[in-house]
Formats: structure tokens, C-alpha cells, sequence
């Protein structure tokens, strides 16, 4: 026998011995057991690669594990696969942590100094805790009069890309590029006021590049090179930043704005950063709301019965005509008295959501006197798994049904929906962004009739290189006609927006 040949052999015999040994049941306190991918060792890597965040979801599927490991090779990643562990996690919320994530992005997302980073970075390490900071400022101004005003100022630019939608006829249109454009100029004139940068088309574009491919700009392994285009789209957006900001623009602009530049300018960040961390906050403040927006919209038109009632119900409760003759749409009545479009709206999250609220192990810890989660290694919460859990929302879980989530109807899901995120790290802008989707949907069933090109409404193939958006959104052009509606014609429209009334009764995980 040649040498060869037992080379062969002994290598063959060891890589066999390494095989088995890793699929042995182990007992006692262990890592979360792990996901074995269909190709081995690569096949994780490819699956998130050509599936994005819809991967996590797709992958847990079948396990009844509550928590699992996924082996990146360089890397492995916790994911919570049941509703059962999420209470763990949140209950070891000081160990199990968001806070690293912040400095992260800072760093691969915008680009932020070094200088910056330290100033970001908490105190237990160091740093000037800037990003707690930041944190902390931003939530009165999402709360009480500062959401009264931003909700003002969206809806009245949200009204104007509504009212252009009339004068298009018989014309054909992407309606999710519609959505892009009409959120991204409601939203972020509302946040960043008369000098908004994004008002200029190019900027806006570069934006939606940025968002796009964001992806590959995180590996941060030659950016320039292997996510040029997130990388391009990048830095027009922050060098705008850095004009709005010469230029005054943070004086003129929400409470938000303000807060988050008074903060870091009195911190000592330089405006080059600031205008980095502001680039960043855009994909906070519009890449949700456009996918959700869309499937809104989409789950609404294509169900007609739903579109009847949903018209009915906002036409009796959330509609007043005005001495000039305007219809008005009463936000706050909308909130209170609309409960099916409420309904409607949280059904959309929990049945399109990618949302896998992240955290970073800071310290060795055992979740449940069972699995043990080592420090260094990031978990993450997969939206798609708790928001179709079958013992949760029963065994019609993948069928979309709003009375999910009537009053009379709904139990207390407080770890079994993860649209917003997980406790204590849910989405601050939360009851902004539903009062922009909530507002554009009543508007819209009731002055137009949609129609998708061939006139059936499919299911689009999704953008996989999302991964700022937790909802997935079309990869092509998704072509509709719109026609105004008889009972409204020749009318004009306004929203009324109730000081105080700005927040939401949204089911939060």
C-alpha cells in the first residue's frame, strides 16, 4: 500500500471521527444545539448570503429547539427559535445586550472617526457614552408634543403625493417606488425640516442605493470596491448632512433633530460624524415604514371584502367634511374608533416581517438552566419564527386574519411578536411611523380604486439584499393603475391631527 493511500485513509478516519463526534447528543449544560445546514459547513453562509434576514426564519423551520446555534465558520450566532426563550433573554437584558450594536454600526454602517467612536462608546469601556446619550434624548421627542408636530408636518406632505396620484389617468406606475418616494419626502421633511437634504432627488437616490446594498458595505472588507454602490450612496448622503448642518439646517428642524445634534455637538463630536450618525438615522426613519407601507396597501386592495370594510369603517368614524368643503381625516379618530384598520395594520407586520431584533453576549451566561450563551457570540430573534408560532396564534398562524388582533379576540402576546423589537430596545419612532401607514392607507381606500397590471394581485419576487428594511419589498417594478373614486370626486383633503392623541395601541413583544 502506498503511502498515499494511507494518508488518505487516516485523514478520511479522522474527518469521520470530527463528523461524529460533532452530531453526538452531549448532556449536561451545552451551547444551543446546532443548525445543520443541507450543505455542509458553507451552506449557512450561503443562506444568508442569497436569503438575507429571511434566512434565520427559514431555516429554524421544523425545530422545535427554543434555542438554536448557526456556525458561520468565523463565527456563530445564537438564534431564538420559540416565544418561550425570548422572556430568558429580556430577563438577562444587562448581560444579553443591544448596546455594541450601536458602536457596530456606527463604525461599518456610516463610517463614523475614531475619535467619534470613542465618544459613542460606553463608559464601562471607556468611551463617553455618547450613544446612550443620544438614546436617551431622541424618546421625549418621539413621545407627546414632539410626535404631535412631526405628525403635522408628515401628513401634510403626505397629502400633497396623494393628491398628484389623481391627475395620472389611465398612466401605469410602480406603486412600491411611489411608496419609496412619497415616505421618504413625508418622513424626512418632517424630521429635518425646510433644509431637509433629502428634498434633493439626488440625494434621495444615493439614499436608496445606500439602503439597498447596505449589506455588503457591513462585511467592510474593501467598500470601495465590493459595495460601491452603498458605499457611493453613502457619502453624498453624509456630505449633504454636513452642509444642512453649515448651513443652520438643525435650527429649523424637529424636536428630534435638534435633540440628537445638541447632544453630540455638546459632547464634542465633529459635524462630519454627527452628519454620519444623521445618515444612519434616515434608514430608522423611512426604510420600515416604505415596505410596510406597501404591504398595507397591498393586503388591503387585494382582499375586496377587507377594502369594504376598512372603507366603511374609516368613511363612519374617521372622515368630517369642514365648513370649506375639505375632507378631513381625523388621526386621532382614526386611532380610537378605527379598531379593524388598527387590526389590519398589525397583521401586515406579523405576517410580513423580517425583523430579528439583535443582541451582543457580554458575559458567559446559562438561559434556563439549559443552554449556555458565551460571551462574545451575538443572538439574535428572528421575527418570522415568533410572529407564525402555531401555539401562539394558532394553527392558522400563516393565514392572514386581522381579527388577530381585536380586542375582544387578542391574548397577551408580549414575546410572540417581534414587529417592533424586543423589550427594552423597541423601535422608538414606533407610533410615528404607524400614524404615517395608518394615515396614507385611510386616504388612499377611500379616493382610489387600485388595479395591478394584468389585473390579479401576485405575490412580487423580493429584494434578498435588504437588510436596514424587516419587511421584505419587490425586486421589480410592481405596476398598477389607479382611478379616482366616484364618491369623492372634486374634493379636496386634509388630515387633523389632536395634540396628545399621537400614540398608538400597538401589541409590543
Amino acid at each position: 500500500m502506498e503511502l498515499k493511500h494511507i494518508v488518505f485513509g487516516l485523514a478520511f478516519a479522522f474527518v469521520s471521527y470530527i463528523v461524529v463526534e460533532w452530531q453526538r447528543p452531549k448532556e449536561g449544560i451545552q451551547e444551543p444545539p446546532a443548525l445543520r445546514a443541507k450543505i455542509p459547513f458553507i451552506g449557512h453562509i450561503i443562506g444568508i448570503a442569497t436569503r438575507g434576514l429571511r434566512y434565520f426564519g427559514k431555516a429554524c423551520e421544523g425545530s422545535d429547539e427554543p434555542i438554536v446555534t448557526i456556525d458561520f465558520l468565523v463565527s456563530k450566532v445564537y438564534l431564538v427559535n420559540k416565544s418561550s426563550a425570548v422572556k430568558d433573554v429580556q430577563r438577562n437584558s444587562k448581560v444579553i445586550t443591544f448596546d455594541p450594536f450601536l458602536d457596530s454600526a456606527a463604525e461599518r454602517m456610516v463610517g463614523v472617526s475614531a475619535q467619534g467612536l470613542k465618544l459613542l462608546t460606553g463608559k464601562e469601556k471607556g468611551g463617553g457614552d455618547l450613544n446612550r446619550k443620544v438614546v436617551k434624548a431622541m424618546h421625549p421627542t418621539l413621545l407627546g408634543p414632539g410626535l404631535d408636530v412631526a405628525n403635522r408636518n408628515m401628513i401634510n406632505n403626505l397629502v400633497k403625493s396623494v393628491d398628484e396620484l389623481a391627475s395620472l389617468g389611465n398612466k401605469s406606475f410602480d406603486i412600491y417606488a411611489w411608496c419609496k418616494h412619497a415616505i421618504a419626502v413625508a418622513s424626512t421633511d418632517a424630521v429635518w425640516g425646510e433644509k431637509n437634504p433629502l428634498k434633493d432627488p439626488e440625494i434621495e437616490a444615493a439614499f436608496w442605493d445606500f439602503d439597498s446594498h447596505l449589506r455588503l458595505l457591513l462585511f467592510n472588507v474593501f467598500p470601495t470596491i465590493i459595495a460601491r454602490k452603498a458605499y457611493r450612496g453613502r457619502e453624498k448622503v453624509a456630505a449633504a448632512f454636513v452642509k444642512y448642518y453649515n448651513e443652520g439646517g438643525q435650527h429649523v428642524a424637529s424636536e428630534l433633530a435638534q435633540a440628537r445634534w445638541k447632544v453630540q455637538h455638546e459632547s464634542g463630536a465633529t459635524t462630519e460624524d454627527i452628519a454620519r450618525l444623521e445618515t444612519a438615522t434616515v434608514l430608522g426613519v423611512v426604510s420600515n415604514t416604505t415596505p410596510s407601507s406597501f404591504w398595507m396597501l397591498f393586503d388591503i386592495y387585494s382582499r375586496p371584502a377587507l377594502l369594504t370594510q376598512l372603507r366603511d369603517e374609516v368613511r363612519e368614524h374617521a372622515l368630517k367634511k369642514n365648513d370649506n368643503g375639505e375632507m378631513i381625516i381625523d388621526l386621532a379618530a382614526m386611532r380610537d374608533d378605527c379598531p379593524n384598520l388598527l387590526a389590519t395594520f398589525q397583521e401586515v407586520l406579523r405576517t410580513h416581517s423580517n425583523g430579528a431584533p439583535t443582541r451582543f453576549v457580554t458575559e458567559d451566561i446559562v438561559l434556563g438552566d439549559k443552554h449556555l450563551l458565551k460571551k462574545g457570540r451575538i443572538l439574535m430573534m428572528p421575527g418570522m419564527n415568533m410572529n407564525y408560532e402555531p401555539s401562539i396564534w394558532g394553527d392558522d398562524s400563516q393565514n392572514f386574519d386581522p381579527t388577530r388582533f381585536k380586542k375582544e379576540t387578542l391574548k397577551q402576546r408580549p414575546t410572540s411578536f417581534m414587529s417592533f423589537g424586543a423589550s427594552p430596545n423597541l423601535c422608538p419612532g414606533r407610533h410615528f411611523a404607524s400614524g404615517e401607514i395608518l394615515g396614507l392607507a385611510a386616504m388612499m381606500i377611500l379616493r382610489y380604486d387600485i388595479t395591478p397590471i394584468g389585473g390579479k394581485w401576485y405575490l412580487p419576487k423580493f429584494w434578498q439584499g435588504a437588510i436596514a428594511a424587516s419587511m421584505p419589498f419587490p425586486a421589480e417594478a410592481y405596476n398598477v393603475t389607479v382611478t379616482p373614486r366616484e364618491e369623492f370626486a372634486n374634493t379636496t383633503w386634509a388630515y387633523k391631527s389632536t395634540d396628545g392623541k399621537g400614540k398608538f395601541p400597538l401589541i409590543t413583544g
